[in-house]
């Protein structure tokens, strides 16, 4: 593995309008609507692959994991802090979704600009192209790009009006972000959004498949650290589904909720900041740690077989795991294999049940039945897990329409990332996207969809094969056409049929 040197602590200062966005996991400060000379402000950032002003991203390289630190976010004038301590954030999880940075009720008024402070980035590539940096072609390699400063004055000014609820939305673009030596410069990679405000009790912005650990269980609500380590307390309502096996709890209703369950919840931010789970969905509750990552490599020959994970998130968190990390996971003979279909329906005859379900890209939730983490000197540590359960969960990645063919709600994404394409002893050169009633279509539909069409999928991948392509399925829940913006009308919150 190799490092890069990093430069922390670069300002981002940036002039915003009025009003809101979509997020995905968020604090609240403050003292909530009805405080007469505030308003709820929430602030978001996402990452579309590409924001459609510069392409800097080296060819043959693949991001498999970028985290950054958002050390501060201040509203000038009056400096506003809207975050009480820094947020770590994974950022290629976020192509198609939203990440809440922090709701706080601000003092009404007019507002000039807003200043953001980067620090700590953090990267895991797939090195298909040539040795950089002592990271070796066809390696998985972390390294820590250097952070150049980079500075935006967008007009007009914000102005809060007291108890509406406003936002902003960061647009941070990893694919227009990275140099060609894979320093990091954001300055043609970031943007920023205002979508229209809603009233306080109604749904903000939707948060799907977020994953995390229930810490506690109240009346009507229930406390969670989720997989990137944010602390949430979320409300239920008589319309939230909660999907259990009966082998766990039958009764399907909000007294299935206990502390130590690994969840996957579907949720709104509502105006007020508030969460509003609309789906539940049981992951686990062995007591184990929960690692959710994405496959980069696969070796069936090993006794146990192996899986190289980059990891994205824990819960718990275990000392020594960070996002970015790569793991060594172990498949015990007894392993589980599970999916997470949330609103998905699995078309027949798609399975994952074993280790020749596994591909390359997929997105999974290993159970931690034993880690061992070695620290190396100036290199990341060695991570080795052992795991008796793996929940297939949904990926998110960038490619081009190939075939094109709305009459069976299908098509290819061919010019995939090179973590594909040199996949041995078979490439993957092309997903055969299948779409259903679920799928969200953001900035195009299938009609649009024509030969060499830019799309981001977020779905699940199987191994099976589809006529006319012989590589592996993609179930899509989300298909993103350019600009890659998340919209948050598109996105609406999704609600599981009873």
């Amino acid at each position: 593995m190799s490092r890069m040197a990093c430069k922390s602590g670069v300002v981002l200062a940036a002039c915003v309008l009025l009003a809101l966005c979509g997020c995905g996991t968020r604090r609240i400060e403050g003292s909530g609507v009805g405080a007469g000379t505030t308003a709820p402000f929430t602030l978001a950032i996402t990452s579309p692959f590409t924001l459609g002003t510069t392409d800097d991203l080296p060819s043959n390289y693949t991001v498999l994991s970028f985290r950054i630190t958002v050390t501060s976010a201040v509203l000038q004038p009056g400096n506003v802090s809207l975050i009480s301590s820094p947020e770590t954030i994974e950022l290629t999880q976020l192509q198609t979704d939203n990440f809440d940075i922090a709701t706080k009720d601000v003092a009404t008024g007019n507002y000039t600009s807003l200043d953001v402070t980067f620090a700590n980035p953090d990267m895991t590539i797939y090195n298909g192209a040539q040795s950089i940096s002592n990271c070796a072609i066809g390696a998985i390699c972390e390294m820590q790009p250097v952070l150049d400063t980079a500075s935006f004055s967008l007009a007009p000014a914000l102005t809060l009006t007291a108890n509406t609820p406003s936002a902003v939305e960061l647009e941070l673009s990893i694919n227009d972000s990275l140099q060609p030596d894979l320093s990091f410069d954001p300055t043609g990679g970031m943007t920023f959004t205002t979508p229209p405000s809603v009233e306080s009790s109604a749904a903000l912005l939707p948060l799907n498949t977020v994953a995390g650990v229930v810490t506690s269980v109240g009346s009507n609500q229930f406390g969670m650290t989720t997989l990137a380590g944010q602390e949430l307390t979320i409300q239920t309502n008589s319309s939230t589904v909660y999907s259990y096996p009966a082998t766990v709890c039958k009764t399907g209703e909000f007294a299935c909720l206990a502390t130590g369950q690994i969840l996957s919840v579907d949720m709104n931010v509502l105006g007020t900041g508030a969460l509003q789970a609309n789906n539940v969905i049981f992951e686990d509750n062995s007591g184990d740690p929960a690692i959710s990552g994405a496959v980069a490599a696969i070796d069936t020959t090993s006794n146990p077989p192996q899986i190289t994970l980059v990891i994205h998130g824990q819960a718990p968190a275990t000392t020594g795991i960070e996002e970015d990390n790569v793991a060594t996971v172990s498949l015990q003979k007894t392993t589980t294999y599970l999916i997470d279909a949330d609103v998905l329906t699995i078309p027949s005859g798609f399975t994952f049940a074993s280790t020749t379900d596994l591909v390359v890209g997929q997105e999974i939730l290993v159970r931690g039945n034993s880690i061992d983490v070695t620290p190396k000197t100036n290199l990341p540590s060695v991570i080795a897990i052992s795991t008796n359960q793996v929940i297939l969960r949904q990926s998110q990645w960038t490619g081009t329409v190939g075939i094109a063919n709305s009459g069976v709600d299908a098509f290819t994404l061919t010019s995939l990332p090179d973590l594909f394409t040199n996949e041995t002893p078979t490439a993957i050169t092309n997903l055969y996207a299948i779409t259903s009633t679920p799928t969200d279509f953001v900035n195009t539909n299938l009609t649009n969809l024509t030969a060499g069409t830019p799309v981001t999928l977020k779905g699940l991948i199987f191994s099976n094969t589809v006529n006319p392509v012989t590589s592996p399925s993609d179930v899509a829940s989300i298909v993103q056409g350019a600009p890659n913006f998340p919209s948050v009308a598109a996105h609406q919150s999704r609600a599981k049929a009873h």
